[in-house]
């Protein structure tokens, strides 16, 4: 994979991206890396503040964790609410644990991917931006 040529980060700098995790300080790492590459970061930590913000903002990539209590599938909450409205921001969720039924899932709702790695989840945000 080639993701990151120069080619690659000329077209993701300054790109837009809303993070939404219940627990953000978990995602520096991976969040840091693609800063790096120009990529701009706006934290939410529950889906009705996420909601509020694609409201507000547009973004070129939204990426969200699936459990944020009290709902275990806020991911999902969160990616039928925006296709319900009809937007096709590139939806990926960040999961800790490999499964083919999320992943499954993920595509059949419209989502854009599922990424269990930092290298997946990289490849996958570079991708949709330059999709996008």
């Amino acid at each position: 994979m080639n993701a990151a040529t120069p080619q690659a980060v000329q077209k993701v700098a300054g790109a837009k991206v809303l993070w939404v995790d219940d627990n953000p300080s978990s995602n520096i790492y991976p969040r840091k890396a693609l800063e790096a590459l120009g990529i701009h970061f706006t934290l939410s930590t529950s889906t009705n503040d996420a909601l509020e913000r694609i409201r507000l903002d547009p973004y070129d990539v939204i990426i969200s964790d699936m459990n944020r209590p009290p709902d275990k599938q806020a991911g999902f909450t969160l990616l039928e609410a925006l296709r319900k409205q009809q937007m096709k921001i590139p939806f990926i969720l960040f999961a800790g644990a490999d499964r083919s039924d999320l992943k499954a899932e993920t595509k059949r709702r419209g989502g854009y991917g599922i990424a269990v790695s930092y290298q997946e989840l990289f490849q996958f945000v570079i991708e949709a931006i330059q999709k996008n």
